[in-house]
């Protein structure tokens, strides 16, 4: 909790800085833009999880998402309230503190296949440096925003409020470990009944081409019934955006 509130610190203050900084120096230095619809919206942050086994616990810092999206614009009669449709792709990468693998093996009762989570060490020996869940999404985001200066978005704070929907076109465990010597790394290509489809709730504050933003997904990391230990896990990150044009 304290790793949490430190990253939601830290990305406040900075962006505080950026749009005092933005306000300050727009009357000495005019930037300008491709005079292209919409925005090309970059998003580094740092995502986490809920109710997740103490076997998947993640390594806050290290666990990161990155997104880009294309997001178009379309005024709602002459305020500035925008409804902004976009699409984009985002990939997402779960560091295990406790060097977990993802497996897929059989339930004791049921005999189904399902997920489990274990040691690393047990199959690729103790020498583990680290073990990472990457998951990649094409989304679709939808999104009301209003731009507070409707007649110069550059230099307008806004808000943002919407969702988004997505599919995982491909998931993979990373593990890298020392073997006599040698350090090798394996991608584990699988699915790991991890939810194909994917939808979740988002807010966005920015000014200009900088902005914070919060993502809430309200569906289960993993399909029902098949995630380590049958607990339902959600994720949710937070970080910065940045708009290319």
């Amino acid at each position: 909790m304290k790793n949490i509130c430190l990253s939601v610190l830290w990305s406040g203050l900075l962006l505080s800085t950026t749009m005092l900084w933005a306000q300050k120096e727009k009357s000495s230095y005019d930037y300008t833009q491709p005079d292209i619809p919409g925005s090309l919206d970059l998003e580094f942050g740092i995502t986490f999880q809920n109710r997740a086994p103490e076997s998947m616990a993640l390594a806050p810092l290290g666990s990161r998402v990155f997104g880009v999206s294309y997001m178009h614009h379309i005024q709602i009669g002459k305020s500035g309230l925008h409804f902004s449709p976009g699409i984009g792709v985002n990939s997402e990468k779960y560091y295990y503190r406790n060097k977990t693998v993802l497996i897929i093996e059989a339930d004791e009762v049921t005999g189904e296949n399902i997920t489990s989570a274990v040691a690393a060490s047990a199959i690729y020996g103790d020498d583990i440096k680290k073990t990472v869940l990457a998951i990649n999404y094409l989304e679709i985001p939808l999104e009301l925003r209003y731009y507070f200066n409707k007649d110069d978005q550059k230099r307008s704070f806004y808000l943002g409020v919407g969702g988004k929907i997505g599919w995982k076109y491909s998931s993979h465990m990373k593990i890298k470990y020392r073997e006599d010597g040698q350090t090798k790394m394996i991608k584990d290509k699988q699915k790991f009944h991890l939810n194909d489809f994917r939808y979740g709730g988002q807010v966005r504050v920015g000014y200009g081409i900088i902005g914070a933003y919060g993502y809430m997904a309200f569906s289960e990391l993993f399909k029902t019934g098949k995630a380590p230990e049958q607990i339902s896990i959600n994720t949710w990150n937070v970080g910065l955006t940045l708009s290319l044009f």
